[in-house]
């Protein structure tokens, strides 16, 4: 990669602008992008361990933190233990909306149809966490049919629509802000 950025050529943009390797690239092409909690990637296990001290592991049931001191994560490596300081289960409900959010991070879409069918939901209540959505982000999101679609124009929204769904969303200034 060092050699591409040092020749000029330009490395290839997402869809919302994002500078992204060549293999994020295809995969954004090919609409298999993925989304973790370490950032957009063309990885597609399951599970992703942590190593190291405060390091965070998800599983499909959930996440688990390691130790957040290097002497304490140390001391249960040594001792033969794992360094698990906490985890946390996520419910039925917590899956859909972490996938939901993930295909609008990544895809700018969701289809009522398929989400129904994966997590066992009518595409009634699906469309329903909706709710005023369209009202909200005017003619930035749309939904027709068994689908919802953040418009190619409103791409840079996408993280302020799938903050909707967020159940764990902070108050205003704990966190950084899309816009």
């Amino acid at each position: 990669m060092a050699i591409a950025a040092d020749s000029g050529v330009a490395k290839p943009k997402n869809a919302i602008g994002i500078a992204m390797a060549y293999s994020l690239a295809e995969v954004d092409r090919t609409h298999t992008l993925q989304r973790n909690f370490q950032g957009y990637t063309d990885d597609t296990a399951d599970v992703l361990i942590g190593l190291g001290a405060s390091a965070v592991s998800r599983y499909p049931q959930g996440f688990s933190q390691n130790h957040s001191t290097s002497s304490r994560y140390a001391s249960a490596i040594t001792e033969g233990h794992l360094a698990t300081a906490r985890g946390y289960a996520m419910s039925d409900e917590e899956k859909l909306r972490s996938t939901m959010i993930e295909q609008l991070m990544c895809q700018f879409e969701l289809d009522f149809a398929a989400l129904a069918d994966e997590f066992d939901e009518s595409v009634s209540s699906n469309r329903a966490r909706f709710d005023g959505l369209t009202d909200r982000f005017g003619g930035y999101v749309e939904i027709k049919g068994n689908r919802l679609r953040i418009t190619q124009s409103a791409r840079l929204t996408a993280r302020l629509v799938a903050s909707e769904l967020d159940t764990f969303k902070m108050p205003d200034g704990r966190h950084s802000r899309a816009l």
